[in-house]
């Protein structure tokens, strides 16, 4: 072979090494570039969102199954259990669609719009409380800030009546439950303080009708921005949203363009009648009043002593009511309580009365205190009162009178270990009735009551089996 046709070949072979060493090269470039962009996207996600399909643990480490409870107009079965829950498929956030910015009118700001007050937003807990149940909740802040913002400073909307609204999303926001990735929710909460927002324009001197009207336009505002700069609305047509209403005012103050928009929605409210047409005991919640840490001096309650301790107060009272009865501000003159007014006034061993001035509410709970059973009629003349709670917490077995009216968690606590239901169609034999009841059935009831107590009642975070952990059971098992 000439020399010049090894030099030839010599020249290929280093050329066709020097082009795979090339390809080699780039390669190894594209997949360095990959593994920088994979570690930079796993570094995005948040660290409480990445195992969402492992939370699947409940207290104790039981997920029993249960079958569904089919909704009647006779009392529901008290469930006690938890159906298995639900593996979520999703284990990554997807981008989320930028937002509008919103513009809310002054009117509907407030004074309180350059400065806002300390409490004036909702803000997620640096450290989570973690929350056995494999939930996750969005909490928009796309809300008129005369609605929300402008109002959480406000003592009167601490109260056991309205507080709710702001203590469930506020229990929410500091626990594990809470996503700011809306894509990963399963219920979105609509956290607008309508109970709140009427209460201190009436203290105000706001006329009511113009109040309302003035809500209802904030209301419908906060609408339009979530469904038009949020894409969950429109998935569910509102199905998976929750509105909090923690009255018997309730939804009832909405017209009904804005109950139409919002029809379809879970509401979380107080005591209800069942018979009212905006409320359906399939998809609402009737939660108890949110009374805590929160609840101003005037409306604690006073120290309840086991019958075991010394100096604990005998129950010398058989049966206790003070409340408003028929007569000038009666606006049901023939109900229940005017049946209960001929029976009860001058029967031995009964306080059947109206609040004075020598006893006001301070009063009323003391003398409750005293009483093994705890009248608690029928309203439609003071609306929703505290009394069935007072009773409860204070050790007094509530005396139910009430066909109507749905309690807080009615599926999930047993009102007949702890309570006496009577129908309104009986009330003329209560006197003949309590009197059998007597001393007994209250001993064999008290024991009940401690726990019933804390069934309704709502604590600073969450606590297994408080009034907070009961409305998550009942949100789990809503999950379709």
């Amino acid at each position: 072979m000439s020399s010049q046709t090894r030099s030839s070949s010599r020249a290929a072979r280093s050329k066709s090494a020097g082009s795979k060493t090339s390809h080699l090269c780039t390669l190894c470039c594209v997949v360095v570039a990959l593994l920088v962009v994979l570690t930079l996207f796993l570094e995005e996600l948040p660290p409480d969102e990445e195992n969402i399909s492992q939370n699947s643990g409940f207290p104790g480490g039981v997920s029993p199954t249960v079958e569904p409870v089919v909704q009647s107009s006779s009392p529901r079965p008290v469930v006690t259990e938890l159906p298995v829950p639900k593996e979520s498929s999703a284990t990554m956030p997807a981008t989320r669609a930028p937002r509008k910015a919103i513009t809310w009118p002054s009117k509907l700001i407030g004074s309180q719009s350059s400065t806002a007050p300390k409490k004036a937003a909702m803000r997620p807990a640096k450290t989570a409380q973690h929350i056995p149940y494999p939930l996750r909740v969005f909490v928009y802040d796309d809300v008129v800030p005369a609605l929300y913002r402008n109002l959480r400073s406000k003592e009167m909307c601490m109260s056991p009546y309205s507080a709710a609204e702001i203590v469930i999303p506020d229990l929410v926001a500091q626990s594990s439950l809470y996503t700011k990735y809306g894509e990963l929710a399963d219920y979105y909460i609509v956290p607008v303080l309508t109970e709140c927002y009427m209460l201190t324009r009436l203290h105000s001197g706001s006329d009511f009708s113009r109040a309302a009207a003035s809500l209802n336009k904030a209301f419908s505002m906060t609408l339009d921005a979530i469904q038009s700069n949020y894409p969950f609305w429109s998935r569910t047509e509102g199905r998976d949203h929750i509105f909090i209403f923690p009255t018997e005012r309730g939804p009832s103050i909405l017209t009904d363009a804005n109950m139409q928009r919002i029809r379809k929605s879970i509401f979380v409210v107080g005591c209800m009648r069942r018979s009212s047409t905006r409320f359906d005991s399939w998809k609402d919640i009737v939660v108890p009043p949110a009374r805590g840490p929160w609840t101003p001096e005037s409306d604690h309650l006073p120290k309840v002593y086991s019958p075991a301790d010394p100096g604990a107060p005998g129950r010398t009272t058989l049966l206790h009511f003070r409340g408003i009865l028929p007569g000038q501000h009666d606006l049901n003159p023939y109900g229940v309580r005017n049946v209960l007014s001929k029976n009860l006034r001058r029967e031995e061993g009964i306080v059947f009365e109206q609040p004075t001035a020598g006893c006001g509410k301070q009063c009323t709970r003391q003398e409750m205190m005293r009483s093994q059973y705890c009248l608690v009629p029928s309203g439609g003349v003071e609306g929703w009162s505290l009394r069935l709670f007072d009773s409860v917490s204070l050790g007094c077995v509530p005396y139910i009178i009430a066909d109507d009216v749905e309690f807080p968690f009615e599926n999930r606590i047993d009102y007949s270990s702890f309570s006496v239901k009577v129908r309104e169609a009986n009330a003329e034999n209560v006197p003949d009735h309590v009197r059998h009841l007597g001393s007994k059935n209250y001993a064999h009831k008290e024991k009940a009551l401690v726990d019933a107590a804390k069934q309704l009642q709502w604590h600073a975070d969450w606590q297994a089996g408080d009034a907070f952990d009961l409305l998550l059971q009942e949100l789990y098992y809503k999950l379709r």
